[in-house]
Order: C-alpha cells, then structure tokens, then sequence
C-alpha cells in the first residue's frame, strides 16, 4: 500500500488526548478527585497542553475526548472547545 505525502502529514500532526485526574484547587473543595485532559500535538518539539479541573465526572470528560478525538481540533482552539463543552454541560 502506497502511503501519499498528504496521508504522512496527517499522521505526523495527529494530537492524542489524555484524560488526567489531578485534585481539585478551588477553596472548600481542595482534595476532591477531578478530571482534566491532555494535548499531545505530535511534531519536533513534542508539544502538548494540559487542562485540569474539567469535570469531578470522568464519563464527561471521556465524552469531550470523544469529540476531540473525532474532530482533531487546532491547539488554538482547544480551550475555547472545552469552555464550550463546559457551557453545554452546564445547560443541561
């Protein structure tokens, strides 16, 4: 099978997303167990980004990787995805 230079692009930018369980910081709830994500933006310099304190629901937060995963969104853009998640969680 022959690879195309396009195909080679796409799997060298590829960002794998993580869901990681830090404690949450906010005073009063300190020590509660919350879950946030991390970036991986595949390239040269192994870039990444974390957001922590998402959701104290990981099914949430497996939910949003879901889209991510699917949608492969711009590192520019991730924090307003997940601003518009939270928005979205938040209505319902």
């Amino acid at each position: 099978m022959k690879v195309s230079t396009m195909q080679k692009i796409q799997e060298k930018t590829k960002t794998i997303y993580q869901i990681l369980e830090t404690t949450c910081k906010t005073d009063g709830v300190q020590g509660v167990v919350v879950y946030g994500i991390q970036a991986n933006y595949a390239g040269e310099f192994g870039d990444y980004m974390i957001i922590e304190d998402i959701s104290a629901n990981i099914h949430e937060v497996e939910q949003l990787l879901i889209r991510l995963n699917k949608e492969q969104v711009d590192s520019e853009q991730l924090i307003y995805i997940v601003e518009d998640y939270l928005v979205e969680l938040s209505l319902v």
